[in-house]
């Protein structure tokens, strides 16, 4: 499972095409609604890079596509939820 996420982020560091992005983006968005405890498999990769998952996504709020802009805030939504419900329980 934790691959999984490493797999993910690197292809969204080193990814440039708007619809490869927009692609990989929605494969996340659509694991995360499915099983919102596949948010582990993200935060596991911070052990090895301290700026993960958070960096990949912040850059694509850069971009001038909306569509990546949108996915990538509800990835980012669902990663703060998931650390909001961590620390209250």
């Amino acid at each position: 499972g934790d691959q999984y996420g490493r797999v993910f982020l690197s292809l969204l560091r080193s990814i440039s095409k708007d619809d490869i992005v927009q692609y990989v983006l929605t494969l996340i968005d659509d694991i995360l609604a499915a099983a919102p405890n596949k948010v582990s498999m993200f935060f596991s990769c911070a052990r090895q890079d301290p700026t993960l998952p958070f960096a990949p996504f912040v850059k694509i709020l850069e971009r001038d596509d909306w569509y990546s802009r949108a996915a990538a805030m509800r990835i980012l939504t669902a990663f703060a939820a998931s650390t909001q419900s961590d620390a209250v329980a």
